[in-house]
């Protein structure tokens, strides 16, 4: 993957990239905590460790990456038959909720591998805080994203009126 990133036509791919690049390190983490549960399956605590970071620190982390990517670019598309020239993708996307959104998200991801570690509820409530702050922000992202699509989707007349296509 970082030999088809680095020969790639496009170097930087973006801040939600950090995102798919953290759903790797839960790959790799998954991976090898399939490969110690497989040695030693009678250690407690593993399977439920090998599940949460495999939904968690993996899937979540990169599905998420790939939607912070995707969703302005499609509405963007979406909107291409509406108007002689679609909105960007970028004009469509809150990069302030997607910050929040990142942060918050590596921050529960933290948390919540430190409390599985340290056996802390009090590190769970705070990965299910950081959870929530950034889902919240998330949903900002989608709403603002769909508000700005909405918006885009009218199209001025030459009388000045406004109308959908």
């Amino acid at each position: 993957m970082q030999q088809v990133l680095r020969e790639g036509m496009r170097r930087e791919l973006g801040r939600s990239f950090q995102l798919v690049r953290a759903g790797w390190v839960g790959l790799v983490a998954t991976l090898a905590l399939a490969a110690w549960w497989a040695l030693d399956p009678s250690r407690e605590g593993l399977a439920a460790a090998l599940v949460a970071c495999a939904v968690a620190g993996w899937l979540s982390s990169f599905l998420f990456g790939i939607l912070q990517r995707i969703v302005p670019f499609l509405l963007s598309m979406h909107l291409a038959g509406a108007r002689r020239r679609a909105p960007t993708p970028s004009s469509l996307t809150d990069e302030r909720a997607l910050a929040v959104h990142r942060v918050a998200h590596i921050a529960a991801l933290t948390l919540f591998a430190g409390a599985l570690l340290l056996d802390q509820p009090l590190l769970l409530v705070a990965a299910a805080a950081a959870g929530t702050v950034g889902a919240a922000a998330f949903l900002i992202f989608l709403g603002t994203a769909i508000r700005r699509a909405r918006k885009a989707q009218f199209i001025e007349s030459p009388d000045g009126a406004k109308r959908q296509p």
